[in-house]
């Protein structure tokens, strides 16, 4: 694996398990990472800071996919259309709908490429 390579598939390790580094309330106890009391987090959806924090990184990881797959098309364009589908995942869930559709049709291009 090349140096450029071993750096990208480093840093999107980095960027996965970055972790929170704020504590809960004092007064209230609630992390302003903890799911809203309304139940939304069962249907899969974050909210606030977590969200975004989310969506960063798997715009992030899109970013790093893009530059291996231009180096190495076979080898990384199915993880970029994955990486893809999941920003416009996202992007849905954050109301974000033609970004979200410009994203997924991205990732259908990728899919019907090979």
């Amino acid at each position: 694996m090349s140096c450029t390579n071993q750096f990208l598939v480093t840093l999107t390790v980095q960027t996965i398990n970055t972790k929170s580094t704020t504590e809960a309330d004092p007064q209230t106890g609630i992390h302003p990472d903890a799911p809203p009391p309304d139940g939304r987090h069962r249907r899969g959806r974050s909210t606030g800071r977590a969200a975004g924090q989310g969506l960063t990184a798997i715009q992030d990881a899109v970013e790093i996919y893009r530059r291996l797959a231009e180096a190495n098309p076979a080898g990384y364009e199915p993880a970029l259309a994955a990486a893809l589908n999941n920003l416009s995942i996202a992007l849905a869930e954050a109301g974000r709908k033609k970004e979200s559709e410009q994203a997924s049709r991205e990732a259908a291009e990728l899919g019907t490429s090979r």
